[in-house]
């Protein structure tokens, strides 16, 4: 990469970074920002700044575009996260049918029930039931309703905006290893109650392709074209956090060191340049 086109997009970065400062001010100033829970989003916003001020200081000191990438990528995926958190007012729920039941029968059933119930002005928080087939339904809520004075208003919690708390990404993984954790770590009832759901919430909202974007675009958060245009910034930006053919062929700390291949590759070049 020419040092001209380095020293005008750190010139750039820089003006961005200015930019936060007076964000960073009105987040924690502003009277819209007064519950202890949105403040622990203020917090995760002003921490993914300082990964990227951090990444910003190798590209400046150090002339290093490859190393970056991961990080920006950590953030890149955690940006939309902080966005259903914030904005994302609906969501799925989806459940199986236990064994010996017919799921096509409970499908119909619910079904029913629920345009029924709209029918009465009821269950209005229930927003659809789908089955498109498979092994499980899945219904679309709206999110919780905040409550003043025992009565509800107009003001939706998101989902998403629970699940920090709700989602403990230890027991979802180390739960995997069932016999194990049942046998000397995991009582039988626990591992249901608590490693179970865990696994479900990873699957279902945390996994950004299976979980992130279906509930970005069922927000209008994203369109259908944005989301192939998310998931090729995701995966282009994954190259340098998993290991692949690709990533070891080009990966350096100095990309001026490898402008020849950097040339032969065109839209290689234009991606760094735009991350």
């Amino acid at each position: 990469m020419e040092g001209s086109k380095h020293l005008s997009h750190i010139s750039l970065i820089e003006e961005l970074f200015k930019c936060y400062n007076n964000l960073d001010d009105f987040l924690i100033h502003s009277k819209g920002v007064s519950h202890s829970e949105w403040i622990n989003y203020v917090n995760w916003i002003n921490i993914q700044y300082r990964f990227l001020y951090e990444c910003f200081k190798k590209l400046r000191d150090g002339y290093s575009y490859g190393s970056i990438f991961p990080v920006i990528r950590e953030v890149y995926e955690n940006f939309w996260f902080i966005h259903l958190s914030l904005n994302g007012t609906k969501y799925y729920k989806f459940f199986k049918a236990k064994k010996g039941h017919d799921i096509a029968k409970i499908y119909k059933k619910w079904k029913k029930d629920v345009e029924e119930a709209h029918k009465k002005g009821e269950m209005l928080d229930i927003l659809d039931v789908f089955r498109n087939g498979g092994k499980r339904i899945r219904v679309t809520y709206k999110g919780y309703k905040i409550k003043l004075s025992g009565k509800d208003t107009n003001e939706i919690i998101p989902f998403y905006y629970f699940l920090m708390e709700d989602y403990d990404p230890i027991e979802a993984y180390v739960g995997k290893q069932k016999r194990i954790m049942e046998k000397y770590l995991t009582p039988p009832n626990l591992f249901n109650k608590f490693i179970e759901p865990n696994r479900e919430f990873s699957r279902n909202y945390i996994e950004f392709q299976r979980g992130v974007l279906p509930h970005l675009i069922l927000n209008r958060l994203i369109t259908k074209k944005q989301k192939q245009r998310v998931i090729i910034h995701y995966n282009f930006l994954s190259l340098w956090s998993h290991p692949n053919k690709i990533a070891f062929n080009i990966n350096s700390n100095n990309f001026n060191s490898i402008n020849e291949k950097l040339n032969k590759n065109p839209f290689l070049d234009r991606l760094i340049l735009l991350y």
